[in-house]
């Protein structure tokens, strides 16, 4: 998209800046970001919004665990185990959070992380 908007307007100097969307919300709304990318829905009106794509929640095990084998995974067999999720500002962690609570689970969060990466070497 990016590469697109700069061949059709060279001229055009297309900065990318990188943060979390509670981070970006703010320079968006005082009008010094011209386009924002979220991976969430931005609450109000002040924004317009179009669904670029949809992603899959993935859930990520270690080797040695029971379940990495099984074909799929419930919540309850979760129960016992401790989750690693991104730190309380990304908008990833806010969402693996309202995906547990809408179905009335609440998870043991041990620890969490600001890059994917690290919270994938973690487990």
């Amino acid at each position: 998209m990016i590469c697109a908007f700069s061949r059709k307007h060279p001229r055009v100097e297309v900065i990318v800046e990188e943060d979390t969307t509670a981070r970006l919300l703010q320079p968006g709304s005082a009008g010094e970001i011209d386009l924002l990318i979220a991976s969430l829905s931005i609450p109000g009106d002040r924004f317009e919004s179009e669904l670029l794509f949809r992603e899959g929640l993935l859930l990520a095990l270690s080797p040695d665990h029971p379940l990495p084998n099984r074909e799929h995974v419930a919540l309850a067999d979760l129960q016992a185990d401790r989750f690693i999720l991104m730190k309380e500002d990304h908008c990833l962690g806010s969402q693996v959070l309202d995906f547990c609570n809408r179905r009335d689970f609440h998870p043991q969060v041990s620890c969490r992380s600001a890059q994917i990466e690290t919270g994938q070497a973690l487990v």
